[in-house]
């Protein structure tokens, strides 16, 4: 019998390599470690798909965990750097060794996890890297999870995994991610205490669509409104500067200022327009802070009543939108406060609980592959 098996199923530790090798700056891996250690599960660290680190780990290494981004599982050069011009060749020759490594690793014993957070990065008809590294993930993982059920209907769909391997795992809120509030003010912002202020929050990525966001903005025409960003901004050709005096920039938001942020701004506004994983969505709701974001059923699943919709990829109805939301402040504090409810009723233990189970099935998984 398959002795890492037998650990999970009698109450042993199981242990967890992650990969690709991340930052930490987004919560999310560090809530998710840290309560599966209440299950059993410990991380162990980062973890390679070199054949000199798989054969050396096999003993201290039970599970495998893939989480985001699918093209620092290929590019061994610069794994955190900028993301790498990827063509249609070089695309499939790196898929193609991704397969290699981890059928290696699958003939060595290691369970494969993946969970999918970029599902809008999956499908469609150009050869994209992380579309072929998704096919060959799909096809040697021993379960896949999700966060929400468009993405594991998305999985299913495109038969990147069998509908008995795919786990839908509830995501728990970020209303502790960050501790305490540091003093920060309107005032420090150089906002007016009677502006509306809406906030988009994180690490400012051209597939969060900022111009979009921009262009609603500047068709508000009206001084009783102020938009926040903040995040750091490592976009090429962005001058991170704006000529719009409502418009206030700022770069990397330390975590004291992650829920003072919150606190102060009217509502956050998500300008994506396509399926996700909406960590950031469930991060305002989590501090009591309604959101604008698109209509689309990940954003329905996870922000249930705090949310205010716009149609994906329409400047001039999210403009309205906001406009709307400005003009309301009841709407506003009964969104948020239902919101904040709605999110905090899942918790990371939940999470962990979730993959805990699903972490088993995927041994389990991996032993019947292994016998048959």
């Amino acid at each position: 019998m398959d002795v890492r098996f037998t650990r999970m199923r009698e109450g042993g530790l199981v242990r967890v390599a992650r990969l690709p090798v991340t930052s930490d700056r987004n919560p999310y891996q560090r809530l998710l470690y840290s309560h599966l250690a209440g299950h059993g599960v410990e991380l162990v660290g980062h973890g390679w798909l070199t054949p000199g680190w798989l054969e050396a780990h096999t003993d201290d290494v039970d599970v495998l965990h893939v989480h985001w981004r699918l093209d620092r599982l290929v590019d061994d050069d610069e794994p955190l750097g900028p993301p790498r011009a990827w063509t249609p060749d070089s695309a499939a020759e790196a898929a193609a060794r991704l397969g290699q490594q981890l059928a290696h690793a699958t003939e060595l014993g290691y369970t494969l996890a993946w969970t999918v957070h970029e599902v809008a990065q999956l499908g469609g008809t150009a050869p994209t890297l992380e579309h072929l590294a998704a096919v060959e993930l799909g096809r040697h993982a021993h379960v896949v999870l999700t966060h929400n059920q468009v993405a594991t209907a998305r999985v299913i769909d495109l038969g990147l995994a069998p509908r008995d391997r795919v786990r839908t795992v509830p995501l728990g809120h970020y209303g502790d991610a960050h501790g305490a509030p540091a003093d920060l003010t309107r005032c420090d912002l150089g906002i007016s205490d009677d502006a509306t202020v809406f906030l988009a929050f994180g690490h400012q990525r051209h597939d969060k669509a900022l111009d979009l966001l921009r262009e609603a903005f500047e068709q508000l025409d009206r001084d009783d409104v102020a938009l926040v960003i903040a995040g750091a901004d490592d976009r090429p050709g962005t001058s991170g500067g704006s000529e719009d005096p409502r418009i206030v920039q700022r770069g990397h938001v330390p975590d004291e200022h992650v829920a003072a942020l919150h606190q102060l701004a009217d509502a956050t506004v998500l300008a994506r327009g396509y399926e996700w994983t909406p960590s950031s969505l469930v991060l305002s709701l989590s501090h009591g802070c309604p959101a604008i974001a698109a209509e689309l059923a990940s954003v329905s699943e996870h922000g249930g009543p705090g949310v205010f919709t716009f149609h994906p990829g329409d400047a001039a109805d999210l403009a309205a939108t906001m406009a709307r939301v400005a003009d309301d402040p009841t709407e506003r504090r009964i969104r948020g406060t239902a919101g904040k409810a709605f999110v905090r009723a899942c918790t990371w233990d939940d999470t962990a609980a979730a993959t805990t189970a699903a972490f088993a099935d995927g041994l389990a998984a991996a032993r019947a592959d292994t016998a048959s």
